[in-house]
């Protein structure tokens, strides 16, 4: 259909403009540092290791287009804008097969209404906060958005009779489980639901093992591992070691019931398509539920939003994590495409009414309604100016004396510092490492492996967990810097002392006056954006651990100034976490 080609390639085009002109051109908070320093090391990714998002990505930091962060967030911004493109072929299809379950013929019609209510659709989901900022930045939501679209296109050829469309699917659904499996496994298990016709069989045996041989990207795993590169996250280089990063069992104590705190799923699915997507969507899976013909794949797009929220709600639904809106990204489509259901219905009442003119206003109405509800907030979404965690992190390492050891205690620190060092190459001095991971399989080891010179690290580095004692016997010889955490041992949190961003252990760095401590916070606080959501949160849990610290050593003075900085941060808001701690300093002085 031209009018769809047409249609599909504006949306495209709209898209991947819009994606590439927001991408972050360095390193991102939460795990899309780590993911840009893993792809382009080649290293092995958080559980469940991400070979697809790994490969893809180094494949475009070879491309000379920028930094390497922007370049591997590329890769994503092109996923999410082909997504797009596609989402307008299946919505086209969707409302014709619904407009020709309710009785019109689909010669009768009229192709660019149909197009231009699908673009919109494709526009509304693909522009907003969900799927937009997956595409700014490297991740792995984007890839998995395009995945599941062609799986889904492979699934309306299979329910047109043709059963092929289950070689598409199950090519795209194999990828999908070596990319995220967790959410391709909640795109996959309503397919029964849409299994029908004759042949369905062979159909099903042959797409299931063209989703096996996609499996084998996962032997990326256990090659990479046996080269120990610097980001290999329970090295699997054996079967065991395989099995739990595959299983991702590091994460699976955060399955929970879900609580009330997590409806917020469902008003993220809201804002995702706005409410009148929401009516258009409830009205089209209506309509695919009512008609036999269509029953089953309307029963598989509720199915799809229904899981996808729960999934979200088990995990924990946190509405300021950007991460949690892209377990959402897939409801958000189906819901977009229900929509595109619905304009089939109105275009069958039309022909019914003998108004088929008024079609070609509707579809353009529709246009602009997503177009307009995905462009609500441009600067959402904007980080081509981002540069906080460069600055941030980076000034940590500035701080650090010549050859001084570096001892990290939160995820988005040392991921960080994976990239600034491991990809940048900024001070190779500085011997890093991570004292959590050590409860991690294959850790310890690799750490010895990096660095055999280092003659009492041995006696530092227990089986899970890091050894106290040998480490203050070691800050006397050597500069060690430590990142203050809750869990920090309370023998070795008497020892730290301020030191710029962060502390120092013992009395090997001479200690600094608080008044230079506070000054060298200010100033590297005062060259980050604010109003970057993710960096204001960073900021605040960097001044809730160090007012933690204070109190724990009774430093009254850092710990009014840091508690004063927290309470800055939040703008008039509250924070539980932070008044009981205020309670208990004062109580305990």
């Amino acid at each position: 259909m031209p009018a769809a080609r047409s249609a599909a390639l504006a949306v495209l085009l709209i898209t991947l403009i819009t994606f590439v002109s927001g991408l972050c051109p360095s390193p991102y908070w939460l795990d899309s540092s780590e993911f840009a320093a893993a792809a382009v090391l080649l290293g092995v990714a958080h559980p469940p290791g991400h070979p697809l998002a790994l490969l893809l990505g180094k494949a475009a930091s070879l491309l000379p287009l920028g930094p390497l962060a922007l370049r591997v967030g590329a890769a994503q911004a092109v996923c999410a804008a082909l997504a797009a493109a596609l989402l307008v072929f299946v919505g086209v299809r969707i409302a014709v097969r619904t407009a020709v379950a309710l009785g019109a013929c689909a010669d009768e019609l009229p192709a660019w209404p149909l197009a231009l209510a699908a673009a919109g659709a494709a526009l509304c989901t693909s522009l907003g906060y969900a799927v937009a900022f997956q595409a700014v930045r490297p991740e792995v939501y984007a890839l998995h958005r395009l995945l599941a679209v062609v799986a889904l296109l492979g699934l309306l050829r299979h329910d047109e009779g043709d059963h092929r469309g289950l070689l598409l699917c199950g090519l795209a659904g194999g990828l999908g489980l070596t990319n995220h499996h967790f959410l391709t496994l909640l795109f996959l298990v309503p397919l029964p639901l849409v299994l029908r016709g004759p042949g369905l069989f062979r159909a099903v045996i042959a797409s299931a093992l063209l989703g096996l041989a996609a499996l084998l990207l996962y032997a990326y795993l256990p090659l990479r591992a046996a080269q120990h590169p610097l980001i290999n996250w329970g090295a699997p280089d054996s079967p065991e070691r395989l099995l739990w990063v595959i299983s991702a069992r590091a994460f699976q104590k955060s399955v929970r019931e879900p609580t009330g705190e997590d409806a917020d799923v469902f008003g993220a699915l809201v804002e995702q398509v706005g409410l009148v997507g929401i009516v258009l969507a409830l009205g089209g899976l209506y309509l695919l539920c009512r008609q036999q013909s269509t029953r089953r794949l309307g029963a598989f797009l509720v199915a799809v939003v229904l899981l996808h929220a729960g999934g979200r709600a088990v995990l924990g639904f946190d509405v300021a994590n950007p991460d949690a809106h892209g377990y959402l990204v897939p409801a958000g489509d189906a819901l977009a495409l229900a929509g595109c259901a619905a304009f089939g219905g109105l275009l069958r009442l039309l022909l019914w009414l003998r108004r088929p003119g008024a079609a070609l206003p509707a579809g353009v109405g529709l246009l602009l309604a997503g177009l307009l509800w995905g462009v609500r907030e441009p600067q959402r979404i904007d980080r081509s100016d981002f540069w906080d965690l460069d600055t941030l992190i980076g000034s940590w390492l500035e701080d650090a004396p010549p050859r001084a050891r570096l001892l990290s205690a939160n995820f988005q620190t040392v991921f960080g510092l994976w990239y600034l060092m491991g990809v940048e190459g900024r001070r190779p001095d500085v011997e890093h490492w991570h004292p959590h991971f050590l409860a991690y399989p294959g850790y310890r080891e690799d750490l010895l492996r990096r660095f055999p010179l280092v003659a009492d690290l041995p006696d530092l580095l227990g089986e899970r967990a890091l050894r106290v004692a040998p480490l203050l016997r070691s800050a006397r010889r050597r500069p060690t810097l430590f990142e203050y955490d809750l869990d920090t041992p309370p023998e070795l949190a008497k020892h730290l002392v301020p030191l710029g961003l962060a502390e120092a252990v013992g009395t090997a760095i001479a200690r600094e006056p608080l008044e230079w401590t506070q000054q060298r916070r200010r100033a590297v606080y005062e060259r980050l954006n604010l109003e970057e959501p993710e960096t204001r949160r960073t900021l605040l849990w960097r001044s809730f651990v160090h007012a933690a610290l204070a109190c724990q050593q009774g430093d009254r003075t850092t710990y009014e100034v840091e508690v004063k900085r927290a309470r800055a941060l939040l703008r008039g808001g509250t924070s539980r976490e932070l008044d009981d701690m205020d309670q208990r300093c004062h109580q305990n002085p």
